[in-house]
């Protein structure tokens, strides 16, 4: 069910480009074997209904987007990406592409290192939903949608728990987080979204095989049997 759901997500390529990779660290196969099988299947009915005119055209248009965030044709207070802030600091595609490419591959290699080392669904989803704004340049700010689902976790893991050293602060940052880009960036100038991502992964990191993000969400008399 998880590996179907998954695979629904490609619509949002962006957003779904961190998922396999975090099925292979976390050794989930059967999953990864449904979100593929589902994906293809989209992809087939999509062609049957539409054919190939479409995807030709999305590959067309990927460049020209990314070339719109770089003249400001599109708003950049909402696009909370690392091109976006270096862009805006530096004015220039080069240094920004390269800021990006840099974060593309720390961001990676960040969340499949706490995919394979952590059990825990909460650091799991913090560490996805930070990295996958950090990995690509396309992020807008209503894919911050994704932010509730560790927030969930977390808000779980603090009632059921009790709150660890920073979680509190890490459930007020999720909660207001995309509000406080918008009108931050406003205020300043600068995108300041990668910053928040930032904190929020290194949390996910710094608590990779304990203190309250490493629980599973297991009901007490479940974990209590022998």
């Amino acid at each position: 069910l998880a590996g179907f759901f998954f695979g629904m997500m490609i619509y949002k390529p962006h957003i779904a480009l961190l998922l396999p990779l975090c099925l292979i660290a976390g050794r989930h196969f059967e999953a990864l074997i449904w979100m593929v099988a589902t994906a293809v299947a989209l992809v087939l009915a999509s062609l049957a209904a539409f054919g190939l005119e479409p995807w030709f055209l999305f590959i067309e248009q990927m460049p020209k987007s990314l070339e719109y965030n770089a003249i400001d044709r599109l708003p950049w207070q909402r696009v909370p990406t690392v091109f976006i802030s270096v862009m805006k600091a530096t004015d220039n595609k080069s240094w920004a592409l390269a800021a990006q490419g840099i974060s593309t591959i720390c961001a990676v290699a960040a969340c499949a290192w706490v995919w394979m080392r952590n059990q825990g669904l909460a650091a799991r989803a913090l560490a996805l939903a930070a990295a996958i704004p950090l990995a690509t340049p396309h992020a807008l700010d209503y894919d911050m949608a994704i932010l509730v689902i560790p927030f969930a976790f977390l808000a779980w893991q603090a009632w059921r728990f009790g709150p660890r050293p920073g979680m509190l602060f890490m459930l007020v940052l999720l909660w207001i987080a995309p509000l406080l880009m918008w009108f931050a960036s406003h205020t300043i100038g600068q995108q300041v979204g990668p910053a928040i991502f930032i904190a929020l992964l290194v949390y996910a990191l710094i608590y990779p095989s304990g203190g309250g993000l490493s629980h599973r969400l297991t009901p007490p008399s479940v974990a209590a049997a022998p």
